[in-house]
């Protein structure tokens, strides 16, 4: 699924191991929360308020500085500005982009 490796790739760019910052699970958490909300949007309102009580829990819980958080939620916006783009992309292109999938819902 190319949408988790692009994420994966710009986190292994911008994140160090065995550092804080940007807070990995905070950006992994937002991207996986608003993929869930476009694509399946009963995944997507459970995923929202854990992965809000998550962003908020890590500063809290002094797991993270309040900018590792906030550099988080910016690696997120890249990432989902960067999946944005590559659908538009894909339509520039002629293709038929991935984001198609939504007329077709999972259901379980």
């Amino acid at each position: 699924m190319w949408p988790a490796r692009a994420a994966q790739a710009l986190l292994n760019i911008a994140d160090s191991w065995g550092a804080a910052f940007p807070s990995g699970h905070v950006a992994a958490a937002l991207v996986a929360a608003w993929c869930a909300w476009r694509f399946w949007r009963p995944l997507g309102l459970v995923l929202t308020p854990l992965t809000i009580g998550l962003t908020f829990g890590v500063v809290y819980g002094q797991f993270h500085y309040a900018v590792d958080a906030l550099a988080g939620i910016i690696v997120a916006a890249a990432v989902v500005a960067s999946l944005k783009g590559a659908v538009w992309w894909d339509r520039a292109a002629g293709r038929q982009p991935v984001a198609h999938l939504r007329s077709t819902p999972l259901r379980l």
